[in-house]
Protein backbone atom coordinates (compact mmCIF):
# COMPACT_ATOMS: atom_id res chain seq x y z
CA UNK A 1 0.00 0.00 0.00
CA UNK A 2 1.45 3.20 -1.07
CA UNK A 3 0.62 6.44 0.10
CA UNK A 4 -0.44 9.09 -2.89
CA UNK A 5 -3.01 12.19 -2.96
CA UNK A 6 -6.57 11.36 -2.19
CA UNK A 7 -9.70 11.00 -4.74
CA UNK A 8 -12.96 9.56 -4.60
CA UNK A 9 -11.26 6.12 -6.33
CA UNK A 10 -12.21 3.14 -4.37
CA UNK A 11 -9.30 1.57 -4.88
CA UNK A 12 -7.70 4.00 -2.15
CA UNK A 13 -10.15 3.38 0.53
CA UNK A 14 -9.62 1.02 3.78
CA UNK A 15 -11.49 -1.57 5.60
CA UNK A 16 -10.45 -1.59 9.40
CA UNK A 17 -11.91 -4.60 11.34
CA UNK A 18 -11.50 -5.50 14.55
CA UNK A 19 -10.32 -9.42 15.67
CA UNK A 20 -11.45 -11.56 18.15
CA UNK A 21 -8.28 -11.23 20.34
CA UNK A 22 -8.19 -9.52 23.80
CA UNK A 23 -7.28 -6.46 23.80
CA UNK A 24 -8.38 -5.86 20.44
CA UNK A 25 -5.97 -5.77 17.62
CA UNK A 26 -6.86 -4.56 13.97
CA UNK A 27 -6.80 -5.33 10.53
CA UNK A 28 -6.68 -2.91 7.81
CA UNK A 29 -7.79 -4.17 4.28
CA UNK A 30 -8.44 -2.65 1.15
CA UNK A 31 -11.93 -1.76 0.45
CA UNK A 32 -12.20 -3.78 -3.05
CA UNK A 33 -10.41 -6.82 -1.72
CA UNK A 34 -11.36 -7.86 2.01
CA UNK A 35 -9.31 -11.39 1.59
CA UNK A 36 -5.96 -8.98 1.70
CA UNK A 37 -4.64 -7.02 4.66
CA UNK A 38 -1.70 -4.24 5.09
CA UNK A 39 1.75 -6.49 6.77
CA UNK A 40 4.03 -4.39 8.82
CA UNK A 41 7.88 -4.23 7.94
CA UNK A 42 10.54 -3.84 10.19
CA UNK A 43 13.62 -1.36 9.18
CA UNK A 44 13.72 1.51 7.19
CA UNK A 45 11.04 0.09 4.43
CA UNK A 46 8.84 2.81 2.76
CA UNK A 47 5.86 0.42 1.97
CA UNK A 48 3.25 -1.69 3.55
CA UNK A 49 2.54 -4.77 1.23
CA UNK A 50 -0.78 -6.62 0.96
CA UNK A 51 -0.50 -9.82 1.68
CA UNK A 52 -3.09 -12.51 1.75
CA UNK A 53 -4.77 -13.38 5.28
CA UNK A 54 -4.88 -16.73 6.33
CA UNK A 55 -9.09 -16.55 6.58
CA UNK A 56 -11.15 -13.60 7.23
CA UNK A 57 -10.92 -13.85 11.24
CA UNK A 58 -7.35 -15.03 11.58
CA UNK A 59 -4.61 -12.26 10.22
CA UNK A 60 -0.93 -13.36 10.65
CA UNK A 61 0.56 -11.74 13.63
CA UNK A 62 2.27 -9.27 11.23
CA UNK A 63 -1.27 -8.17 10.17
CA UNK A 64 -2.40 -7.26 13.47
CA UNK A 65 -2.33 -3.65 14.53
CA UNK A 66 -2.64 -2.47 17.98
CA UNK A 67 -4.13 1.41 18.51
CA UNK A 68 -3.04 3.18 21.81
CA UNK A 69 -3.42 6.55 23.70
CA UNK A 70 -0.24 8.72 23.26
Amino acid sequence: MYLAACTTNKSQWSILRSTDESPARWVLSPFLNEDIAVTGLFGDDNYAPLRELPNPNSPTSSQMWHFARQ
